[in-house]
């Protein structure tokens, strides 16, 4: 029953313009959803259920502080950060000498976020309008970054489960990139409730 809730608010708010406030600029909380994408309510809808399953943290973040400088916009900007640090340490590993842009839309806070890849230098635009049309977008939430971040996910298990998804990635460099920006040392613990369970719980 609260599932159908969920999805009937996300239905009767979606809206496809990438320049709706984010929801930690704005008074907007987890109870209201907007769509800043048409492939976000999928991969919010995957990401419900991978916290009702135990195997993610899907706890919103807006929802503990939805003002701009608040704990959950900087718990995102500090998913973001690691995530530039890593992209900035392998861009010169994959041999390719130009810039590489793509756009992160974290899809229930609506918070999104652009970067420019080069090697020797990544440049990261945090809460920018949308993103740069025809770059790839990748479509993820807080939340799976800490899981990839932590080694509990792969990038390849993410967009198996619709955790993340990469659009308009044509060459699929974006896909290598974050491979690489997320590889960590030591493998992924073991799939099922007690893996988060432990870590969040």
């Amino acid at each position: 029953m609260q599932l159908t809730i969920v999805l009937l608010s996300i239905m009767l708010t979606v809206n496809a313009h990438a320049a709706l406030a984010c929801g930690y600029h704005s008074s907007l909380d987890s109870s209201t959803f907007n769509v800043a994408h048409p492939g976000s309510v999928a991969v919010a809808s995957a990401i419900y259920h991978a916290g009702e399953r135990g195997i993610l943290d899907d706890r919103i973040t807006t929802a503990r502080s939805a003002t701009l400088f608040g704990q959950g916009y900087r718990e995102a900007v500090e998913q973001l950060r690691r995530l530039e640090r890593g992209v900035a340490n392998r861009t010169a590993d994959l041999g390719d000498t130009g810039s590489r842009r793509f756009a992160v839309l974290f899809v229930r806070s609506r918070l999104w976020t652009d970067f420019t890849a080069q090697p020797g230098r990544t440049k990261v635009n945090i809460h920018v309008d949308g993103p740069v049309e025809g770059e790839p977008i990748v479509l993820t939430d807080e939340s799976v970054l800490r899981a990839l971040f932590s080694a509990q996910l792969t990038l390849d298990a993410a967009i198996d489960q619709d955790l993340v998804r990469i659009v308009d990635d044509h060459d699929r460099k974006t896909h290598a990139l974050l491979q690489a920006a997320l590889a960590t040392t030591g493998s992924p613990s073991p799939s099922g409730p007690s893996a988060f369970g432990s870590l969040y719980r």
